[in-house]
This record gives C-alpha cells, sequence and structure tokens, in this order.
C-alpha cells in the first residue's frame, strides 16, 4: 500500500444531499463511510450540474472544484478540505 499524503485544511464534515461549497476550498477529499455506493454530484454557483460520479461504499476520492461549487451525495457522507 502506497502511502498518501495530505495537509488537511479543515475539520472533516457529514455532507448529504443538501451539498456544500466546503467554504471555497477547491480540494476536497470525500469518503464514502456507507454500506451502499453513493451519488456524488458538484454544481456550479447557479446550481446547474457540472458533473457527477458514483463513489463505492468505504472508498475515498479526490475532488478538484471552483470555490462557488458545491458537492453534494446521495446519502451523507465525510468530506474535507485538503492539499497534496
Amino acid at each position: 500500500m502506497v502511502a498518501t499524503i495530505l495537509k488537511v485544511l479543515a475539520a472533516e464534515t457529514s455532507v448529504g444531499t443538501a451539498g456544500s461549497t466546503l467554504n471555497g476550498h477547491q480540494l476536497i477529499r470525500v469518503y464514502n463511510s456507507t454500506a451502499s455506493d453513493v451519488l456524488v454530484t458538484i454544481k456550479n454557483a447557479s446550481d446547474v450540474t457540472t458533473g457527477s460520479f458514483t463513489l463505492k461504499t468505504y472508498t475515498e476520492a479526490f475532488v478538484r472544484k471552483m470555490p462557488a461549487e458545491s458537492i453534494s451525495a446521495s446519502a451523507t457522507i465525510k468530506m474535507a478540505p485538503v492539499s497534496f
């Protein structure tokens, strides 16, 4: 297993269907701690979907977004702003 070194920029938070901009941070670690796959959606400042992907159960992804974009998920999952 290869180690990943991250600089965590703020506390991890739970995000669900309401979504969050994560205070304008641009690189977000997303972790699906649920027992089911979830749909992660990125929306622009006008609330228009710009992209989405399925995050398998108990896996993580790193999302780069614009400051005003929000991230939401079909179930409540964990997110934290980070840098490498």
